[in-house]
C-alpha cells in the first residue's frame, strides 16, 4: 500500500513537472532586416536560417550558410536579455513590417506574441550583434 501510495505520488509530480516545464519554455524568433531567421530554443540551441538568393528581394543577396548552435546559457541569457529590453520599449516598435524592419516572435505555452521594431531602432541593431557574436563564440 506504501509503495503504491509512493509510486502515485512520484508519477503525479513527474507529470506534473513535465506538464508545467513545457508551458514555461519561451521560444523567440527572430527575422533581421533581410529576413534572415534566428531561433532560440529553450535548451540553449540557436539556429540561422539565413535568406537565400532566391528568396531575396535583389535577388543578389545571400545569408550565408545555415548553423544550427548550442551556446552557452550566460550566452542565452544574453540574447533572451536584448530581446526583452526592445520587446519593453514600444517607442521602437511599429505596426507594420518594412522593409529592414526586425521581426520578434515569443512562443510559450499557447500563446504567441510579435512584435517589430523599426528598422533605424539601436534596440534593433544591439539584437542583430548579439546574435551574429553568439553564431561565432
Amino acid at each position: 500500500m506504501q509503495k503504491s501510495l509512493m509510486l502515485i505520488c512520484c508519477t503525479l509530480m513527474l507529470v506534473m513537472t513535465i506538464g508545467c516545464s513545457e508551458k514555461d519554455e519561451v521560444h523567440y524568433t527572430y527575422l533581421d532586416g533581410s529576413g534572415n531567421k534566428y531561433i532560440l530554443s529553450p535548451d540553449g540551441t540557436l539556429e540561422y536560417d539565413p535568406v537565400s538568393t532566391e528568396e531575396s528581394s535583389s535577388g543578389e543577396y545571400s545569408g550565408g550558410k545555415p548553423v544550427i548552435k548550442k551556446i552557452k546559457p550566460t550566452i542565452l541569457d544574453n540574447i533572451k536579455s536584448t530581446i526583452n529590453i526592445a520587446i519593453e520599449n514600444k517607442d521602437v516598435q511599429i505596426s507594420k513590417r518594412v522593409k529592414m524592419s526586425g521581426f520578434i516572435e515569443v512562443r510559450g505555452g499557447k500563446k504567441k506574441n510579435v512584435y517589430i521594431l523599426s528598422p533605424s531602432s539601436e534596440e534593433k541593431s544591439k539584437i542583430e550583434i548579439t546574435l551574429k557574436a553568439a553564431l561565432t563564440k
